[in-house]
């Protein structure tokens, strides 16, 4: 009976982890992103382009030895790090690119996100003064390890 119960907790979870990482998104966002984070990372986006600065424990999509892509809508991307920071991947799909050289607040641009035990936090909304970089925050540094996010932005 023990070995069914773990048997039923272990596909539960499987099937779960399955969900949060899938590829197919049918979703009425502009740009969603899905990224494996342990520990704590910025997500910066600047127009087509978007990049990771590291900050602690594993660099995304790295947990326990694996190399899971990062997702842009249906784009994948497998970061190639040099130190904390990572190449910049520039997004195919120009209606997911953030405008260029156009400001940004709370209320123009929509982030919002689901999964992981952590919050996703917009540092700095594209201005002027940051070269009209979308700065977010994800943090993960709780006990459980890595977690799948899936963050939705609009404007």
């Amino acid at each position: 009976m023990k070995a069914l119960i773990k048997g039923v907790m272990i596909l539960t979870a499987a099937v779960f982890f399955v969900g949060c990482a899938t590829t197919n998104d049918q979703d009425d966002a502009k740009l969603v992103i899905r990224s494996l984070i342990d520990g704590s990372d910025d997500l910066m986006i600047r127009g087509d382009q978007v990049w990771f600065v590291h900050s602690s424990y594993e660099l995304p999509g790295r947990w326990q030895g694996g190399n899971e892509p990062t997702y842009l809508n249906d784009e994948e991307w497998l970061p190639v790090w040099q130190g904390s920071n990572s190449d910049k991947y520039v997004i195919q799909d120009k209606d997911a690119a953030l405008p260029a050289n156009t400001a940004f607040t709370e209320e123009t641009l929509s982030v919002t996100a689901k999964g992981g035990h952590g919050k996703v936090v917009v540092s700095e909304y594209p201005s002027a003064d940051n070269d009209y970089t979308l700065k977010m925050q994800i943090d993960d540094r709780g006990p459980d390890g890595a977690n799948w996010y899936r963050i939705r932005i609009n404007w």
